[in-house]
């Protein structure tokens, strides 16, 4: 019979380092900046999620009256709260107050990821400007 090698227990991560759980209980957000990462908001995620939900039902003045919020209580938003307005904006049909919404991240310096330019896609795509969609993929 062969003998079966196991090499040593796998991270429940998914990847090497901490898990995302346990990079949230030290503070570091599991975004791979490790110490230098921004601290972990249990607050932003919370109202990042209550956003979300509404894009979901296309709520977009619940989702606009969630994110006040965090500037009325100093929460810092990240990226994941900004696509998630982004996708409110998309799914009640306003692509304009999405690009609106995309520029002021660009002026406040928030780095963009893959979430953004996928609901900017998907707005683009349902209201018919491929051009602008492919000028988009071309600037990832």
């Amino acid at each position: 019979m062969p003998q079966v090698w196991r090499s040593r227990p796998r991270n429940k991560g998914g990847g090497k380092g901490k898990s995302r759980v346990s990079a949230k209980r030290t503070g570091a957000v599991a975004s791979g900046r490790g110490a230098n990462a921004p601290k972990y908001s249990e607050r932003a995620e919370a109202l990042t999620k209550q956003i979300a939900e509404f894009a979901k039902t296309k709520q977009l003045k619940r989702a606009l009256e969630t994110f006040e919020v965090f500037e009325r209580e100093g929460v810092e938003p990240t990226v994941y709260t900004f696509s998630s307005l982004m996708n409110a904006f998309v799914r009640s049909g306003d692509l304009g107050g999405a690009l609106r919404l995309l520029e002021s991240m660009k002026k406040k310096g928030i780095r963009l990821n893959v979430s953004v330019y996928t609901v900017l896609l998907k707005g683009h795509s349902q209201n018919g400007s491929i051009n602008e969609a492919r000028a988009l993929l071309n600037a990832m």
